[in-house]
């Protein structure tokens, strides 16, 4: 199996991409600015200041326009949380939405249509746009995976002598995309460090897809030689692959995001992300922390 790190340049691919599969709504074009103090601030196309240059952000682009609904942004973190505060999420209209939950690897990047976001000392989920979908009630949650994510109650963070930030849980729970419970803590045996199993996603209802989107699903599985691609990396190929629909087409996103799973010896993990748009030929591939790779033919 392979894992691919969460990096921060990464993340900002999933929000800030210009590529056509996150084309949206036109809205008025905003970019990023250096102020006279070296800071980092975002200003409109006619050159007003939309957010106050007080802030960082490695390698900003300011001669292209920001793209995606959000705008993320830097700040040293003073509040003195167990949570890393010091990025920063806006919307178009220059109003502070929340803080990304952050690890030492950058802030959280979408995973299946979610991310998570801090608010006093829990954790909630926001989607694409900044709308916070599940509110922050969480001591902490693991991003989500084939649709679910595990939370834990009365669990911190420790320090090793090494210096390692580790998360310290008694037990975890589990949660669907809606922020509905569907074990809490302490009901499901599970490893200081849990994985989506087979036999896990078994205990719960799982997706109905329209004709439609049945038919999307497998004329993405009908391209040639995709599923070896996507396993060629692996020592041992997954037993078998499956596709999960993570998130549909809305107006500021128009598209079906499909992410293909690989099975092996009762794990799931993820192999790589498809965009697709409702009509249309065009099937984008994507690797799981979000470089494009190709247009697949048909």
């Amino acid at each position: 199996m392979q894992w691919y790190p969460r990096t921060f340049h990464l993340f900002l691919f999933f929000f800030f991409s210009a590529a056509p599969v996150f084309a949206q709504e036109p809205a008025p074009e905003v970019f990023y600015f250096i102020g006279a103090n070296g800071k980092t601030g975002v200003r409109t196309a006619e050159g007003g200041v939309l957010i106050a240059a007080e802030y960082t952000l490695e390698d900003a682009d300011t001669v292209q326009p920001i793209a995606g609904r959000l705008i993320y942004l830097e700040k040293k973190d003073t509040s003195g949380s167990r949570f890393d505060r010091s990025g920063y999420y806006f919307n178009r209209q220059g109003r502070f939405l929340f803080h990304p939950y952050r690890s030492e690897l950058g802030p959280d990047p979408l995973e299946e249509g979610l991310l998570r976001f801090v608010e006093g000392e829990k954790i909630g989920f926001a989607d694409r746009t900044g709308r916070k979908v599940i509110p922050a009630r969480f001591d902490y949650a693991m991003p989500f995976e084939y649709g679910l994510s595990f939370f834990c109650a009365g669990c911190s963070f420790a320090t090793d002598t090494s210096g390692e930030r580790k998360l310290l849980v008694q037990s975890w729970g589990l949660l669907d995309k809606t922020g509905k419970t569907l074990r809490p803590p302490g009901v499901l045996k599970l490893p200081q460090y849990p994985l989506v199993t087979d036999t896990l996603v078994r205990k719960f209802p799982q997706p109905v897809y329209s004709r439609p989107e049945q038919a999307l699903v497998a004329r993405l599985r009908a391209v040639p030689g995709l599923e070896d691609k996507m396993t060629s990396t692996w020592v041992t190929p997954p037993d078998s692959v499956t596709y999960r629909i993570v998130e549909r087409p809305t107006k500021t996103f128009p598209y079906y995001w499909i992410k293909a799973y690989g099975h092996s010896s009762g794990v799931i993990m993820t192999l790589e992300h498809f965009a697709l748009p409702a009509e249309g030929p065009a099937i984008r591939r994507y690797w799981p922390a979000g470089d494009f790779v190709e247009e697949l033919r048909q």
